[in-house]
């Protein structure tokens, strides 16, 4: 039985008006008063029943902190965190990366994840309470493809940093996973990246993404997922 359906908050770090949103709207169905954070204030929340948006820099530790901290004091303890954020890929020559994009990349998307982490464990552990905390990867966590050295190293390095919570806060009742989602994700982005979809349902729907999220959420510590994989039916892998 899970020990993670208690009432409390939400942290979704990483919103916009996709799996963002989508997950955002998904654990507040579940009762949970959620905080939808991004860079630009997660306008894309603004108006949705039970969430809250907030204004947060992943790539900068006092910021998240300050979300941490304002969530804990105004909506609720967290039961759950979902790292979302990631930089955008941008396909450059590894001849051309420049190292202050490379570090920017990692910024985003892996010491943000470590901070996101760092500080939901740290008010759990300190309440002696169970929680969650998600990350999202992506084909990338498994392997670096041509130009994209930098977002390929981002997201390996969050994998990590997952696995190493997942050895060091499970036995304390932490449930902490990776989720990795190898597919475009329906909406505008990945219209501009590749055009109409090719076939139906070839395109992730963010809303199956978020469940699936959530049910993770929901599991018995007897039998936890740590990394799951998540792609179309005509996805090759």
């Amino acid at each position: 039985m899970s020990m993670n359906t208690q009432p409390g908050s939400a942290i979704v770090l990483g919103v916009g008006p996709g799996l963002g949103l989508a997950l955002c709207k998904v654990f507040a169905s579940k009762g949970l008063k959620v905080a939808a954070g991004s860079r630009g204030g997660a306008q894309c929340a603004v108006g949705i029943s039970g969430v809250t948006p907030y204004t947060v820099d992943a790539a900068d530790s006092e910021s998240v902190q300050k979300l941490v901290d304002a969530v804990e004091r105004d909506i609720g303890p967290i039961r759950v965190a979902v790292f979302n954020a990631a930089p955008r890929p941008k396909r450059v020559s590894v001849l051309d990366l420049q190292p202050q994009d490379f570090e920017q990349s990692w910024r985003i998307g892996c010491l943000g994840g470590l901070q996101l982490g760092q500080a939901v464990a740290s008010r759990m552990c300190a309440r002696g309470e169970s929680g969650t905390l998600l990350f999202t990867g992506a084909t990338a966590s498994l392997r670096g493809g041509s130009m994209l050295a930098d977002f390929a190293s981002a997201k390996c390095g969050l994998r990590a940093v997952a696995q190493s919570m997942a050895r060091e806060l499970s036995p304390r009742g932490i449930h902490v996973a990776h989720v990795i989602v190898d597919g475009l994700i329906q909406g505008e982005i990945a219209e501009k990246l590749a055009g109409p979809a090719s076939a139906p349902d070839s395109r992730m729907d963010p809303d199956e993404l978020a469940l699936c999220y959530w049910q993770i959420h929901e599991q018995g510590r007897s039998a936890w997922t740590h990394e799951l994989d998540l792609r179309p039916y005509c996805e090759k892998f």
